[in-house]
């Protein structure tokens, strides 16, 4: 019997009406090149589950595993379909029915026995997921995933900064990169710094929960939500801060949209869009001579628009568009730990059009498409640099390292 929460999107689901604008852009689609991969075929497949016409099995777990959550149909959609919201709350009803996504080998789909072993390994680390799910994803990529895999530290990096005139507080919540990308933090740290805002990093805050809530897990990624939450109540902040994608998405929407949940006093901004909106006064950028191809990592829809915005700022960086289906690295850790080697495909296509672009540096703000992406450059002896966007800001701002400079 479907629960009553995925009742509730019976409504969202009808607003489809197979346009098939859709299949322009998903990168999955574009790989397979069949309906059920494509954003429309998945909301009739949720659809068909709600009306009774479909029952919670192996094969539609297979089907409805087969999206990278980037929220790039999202975008072209002209209805609004909130599809990514359709997709995860299907796979919370999936992984719920009794013996669905199954421990052993009985599985006739191999994602299937993938997807029960990502979600037994995060269960091992269920505050801090990271580690297991990176060792997964090496034992399923056949070597350390990925090769330069950046240290993992336990050392809390970051405690709060002072600047000498304090024009805003925030509370930052750096996720996962504080632990495999200290670089990202201290580049974020910087940025804020430089422009008077003194950051707080509460203690007691744990994983973001989106590996769990990608991987259908709610349950998990609950108790997460409600750790950060409480992490940051009690302080006068006057919004939060985060540096990844999906971290972003996660704390602004889906707290309240999936969970139910009442989530922050603070309104929640990335880094573009606190720049952008919050910070008081115009920014002091520097001339930064350089050529970049900025890739849209998973996040709200209007989230690139601002993102490119704010390096259009920066004089003399000449930003080079890429066309939109090669606009994904298939990094979601979910899909790379269950569909691998569709993931390499869809890879391989964003680095053809980053080869095309002749481009001096690769810039993200999601550091596991960080991961994915340098893996793959060095793998294929290519000479791009990878970034996340607060490294280029730090840098325009004269706080932080050039971007011809080794990163590690």
């Amino acid at each position: 019997m479907v629960r009553e929460h995925l009742k509730s999107i019976h409504d969202l689901i009808d607003r489809c009406f197979r346009c098939g604008l859709c299949r322009a852009v998903c990168p999955v689609f574009l790989e397979v090149g069949q309906e059920p991969a494509v954003a429309r075929g998945k909301v009739q497949l949720v659809g068909a589950l709600l009306a009774g016409e479909m029952e919670p099995s192996d094969g539609m777990a297979h089907l409805l595993s087969r999206c990278l959550t980037c929220g790039l149909c999202e975008q072209t959609c002209p209805a609004d379909v909130p599809v990514t919201e359709i997709v995860l709350l299907a796979r919370n009803e999936l992984v719920s029915a009794q013996d669905l996504i199954r421990a052993g080998k009985t599985a006739p789909f191999p994602a299937i026995s993938r997807w029960a072993r990502y979600l037994r390994e995060m269960g091992s680390s269920p505050e801090q997921p990271l580690t297991a799910i990176l060792s997964l994803l090496s034992q399923i990529h056949g070597g350390t995933w990925p090769r330069n895999r950046p240290h993992i530290s336990s050392k809390r990096m970051l405690g709060k900064i002072e600047p000498s005139q304090i024009a805003l507080r925030v509370g930052y919540f750096p996720g996962c990169a504080q632990f495999i990308y200290p670089r990202v933090t201290r580049a974020v740290m910087d940025v804020l710094e430089a422009n008077d805002v003194m950051a707080i990093v509460p203690e007691g805050l744990v994983c973001c929960g989106w590996p769990f809530m990608e991987a259908g897990d709610f349950s998990a990624a609950g108790k997460l939500v409600q750790a950060n939450i409480k992490a940051f109540k009690g302080h006068d902040i006057n919004a939060i801060l985060v540096s990844c994608a999906a971290g972003n998405r996660v704390l602004k929407r889906y707290y309240a949209n999936l969970l139910g949940l009442k989530g922050f006093s603070a309104p929640v901004y990335d880094v573009a869009g606190f720049l952008l909106d919050v910070l008081p006064g115009p920014l002091k950028a520097s001339p930064l001579p350089k050529k970049i191809v900025y890739l849209h990592s998973a996040g709200l829809s209007e989230d690139r628009c601002r993102q490119v915005e704010l390096l259009t700022k920066i004089p003399e960086l000449e930003l080079v568009e890429i066309e939109t289906s090669a606009e994904n690295c298939g990094g979601s850790l979910f899909f790379s730990a269950v569909h691998a080697e569709l993931s390499r495909t869809i890879l391989d296509r964003e680095l053809q059009a980053i080869a095309r672009a002749d481009c001096d540096a690769v810039i993200t703000d999601s550091p596991a498409c960080m991961m994915q992406l340098e893996w793959a450059l060095e793998s294929r002896g290519m000479s791009q640099k990878v970034m996340h966007l607060a490294e280029v800001l730090a840098e325009a701002f004269g706080v932080g390292r050039s971007l011809s400079a080794e990163t590690q």
